[in-house]
């Protein structure tokens, strides 16, 4: 699929910060949009989740044929390190924000947050009460940015959280069954205490070495 050239007619921007979630996310996106008209569907774009993740994120986007939407200049990506900032408290709430008031300003109805808390074991799924608090803060974030959604001709920015009650072998096994690249995440040769993390999470249920 053709990079697109502009921000026309964007129909669904994917937060991604480099990771596993992120890049299987954008690859479902992909897919979705080989698979209709794609003259007439719009498309998709990958929107950098985080400044550490944001490199990893580009070239995933770049190896589906996905644009990347840069945050605006001053405005600050979350700190700490790039998955822990897409999952939980304050840098979550500014992600989403800035997330869903990007899609407003390119006229996009929905932004797809792979969020995924992690479980007590990689074939158990995150306790209900982080599943849940995910959700109600995409809902609230979504009502809140939606109230200008009309001025630009929508009817509301919908944030959808696909992955939220996944388990991480479930993760692992959709990446599988799209051939993701797994070499692609952020995490796979960075020596970093976060990157090390990831891939101890990650690494035992995929079919490469991390």
């Amino acid at each position: 699929m053709a990079i697109p050239k502009d921000d026309s007619d964007i129909t669904r921007l994917v937060i991604s910060n480099g990771d596993l979630p992120g890049l299987v996310a954008a690859m479902i996106a992909s897919e979705d949009t080989v698979r209709r008209d794609t003259v007439h569907a719009g498309h998709p774009v990958v929107w950098a989740g985080t400044a550490q993740g944001a490199k990893a994120a580009e070239r995933q986007a770049s190896s589906l044929g996905l644009r990347t939407i840069r945050r605006k200049p001053g405005v600050s990506a979350p700190s700490g390190s790039p998955d822990e900032s897409l999952r939980t408290g304050e840098g979550a709430n500014r992600l989403l924000m800035d997330a869903a008031t990007a899609a407003l300003s390119l006229r996009c109805p929905l932004v797809v947050w792979p969020v995924l808390p992690a479980g007590p074991a990689s074939a158990e799924p995150a306790l209900v009460e982080l599943i849940a608090a995910a959700v109600s803060r995409a809902t609230l974030v979504s009502r809140l940015v939606s109230l200008d959604a009309p001025m630009v001709g929508l009817p509301e920015i919908r944030i959808e959280t696909p992955f939220v009650d996944l388990t991480d072998q479930q993760l692992a096994d959709l990446a599988c069954d799209l051939g993701v690249r797994f070499e692609e995440c952020w995490w796979w040769s960075i020596d970093s205490s976060a990157a090390s993390e990831e891939r101890a999470r990650w690494g035992p249920l995929l079919p490469v070495s991390a």
